[in-house]
């Protein structure tokens, strides 16, 4: 193996064991056998007489190869029982050599195993506590009002001064046409349209213009200027509608993460 290979498997063996895989079955769920061997007495033998264990060879064939071992060419089969001898053989030698009680070393190591350890756990938790339809049906019930979004329709006009923008609101007052004087007067983009914003969701206006907006009757304007970085903005609410908030079936996913996450920090919290 020559040194570019050396460190791709050492670099694909590190992914395996922070847990960058997405595949992680090595086809047993068994915590222990073969004398409470967890890794199991089945061997692969290498070219060169040594072995190495079965579990370890299938686990990083599925993890790095994204394949069963059974689908394997010969070629890739080899490659990966070479890449595994000669991962041995440098932890055996940094073993030798006493690295594992460096303290940088040994505080990651302890940290790996404590970071799989606590994945493994969280995802046997969530396997064995999955929400139930009850639980998912109140849970959505419950944002129901977060995910009913209100949108408006409005119009405006931009001006530079707050003295022109009061000007404006006396003709608005006097019976003048909106969608003319912003033709007339605004210096926004949407002059040509008459000042139309078309609908919108308070999130997506400067804060100012947002709460002026919310605050308004529907076919109502501003009797006051609203001042934002843009400038000095006249508004004329047009209409209000509340949208239709997304199935359950459409945000199942979203809806089941918030419950796992609250169970899971119940578990947590119980055994402190």
């Amino acid at each position: 193996m020559n040194l570019k290979a050396l460190s791709a498997a050492v670099a694909a063996a590190s992914m395996v064991a922070f847990g960058c895989s997405q595949q992680t079955s090595t086809g047993s769920t068994d915590t222990a056998d073969a004398g409470n061997d967890a890794l199991g007495a089945a061997t692969v033998e290498a070219a060169d007489g040594r072995t190495i264990k079965e579990s370890i060879f299938r686990y990083y064939a599925l993890n790095v190869l994204r394949k069963p071992v059974e689908q394997l060419t010969p070629q890739e089969r080899e490659a990966v029982i070479e890449n595994l001898v000669s991962l041995d053989i440098l932890a055996q030698a940094a073993l030798d050599r006493g690295l594992q009680n460096e303290r940088t070393i040994a505080v990651e190591l302890e940290l790996q195993r404590q970071q799989l350890l606590a994945r493994s756990m969280i995802n046997r938790f969530l396997e064995e506590n999955q929400p139930s339809e009850a639980e998912l049906r109140a849970e959505y019930d419950s944002l129901l009002p977060e995910l009913q979004t209100i949108e408006h329709k409005a119009r405006h006009i931009l001006l530079e001064t707050e003295e022109e923008a009061k000007a404006i609101i006396a003709q608005v007052d006097a019976g003048a046409d909106f969608a003319e004087l912003a033709k007339e007067h605004s210096i926004d983009p949407a002059a040509g349209n008459g000042g139309d914003l078309g609908w919108f969701t308070s999130s997506t206006m400067v804060e100012p213009f947002a709460q002026a907006v919310e605050a308004m009757e529907v076919g109502t304007h501003s009797t006051e200027p609203v001042q934002t970085q843009f400038g000095w903005h006249v508004i004329l609410l047009e209409d209000r509608r509340t949208s239709d908030p997304p199935t359950l079936d459409a945000i199942r996913t979203e809806v089941a993460n918030r419950i796992n996450q609250r169970k899971l920090q119940a578990f947590i919290d119980s055994m402190r």
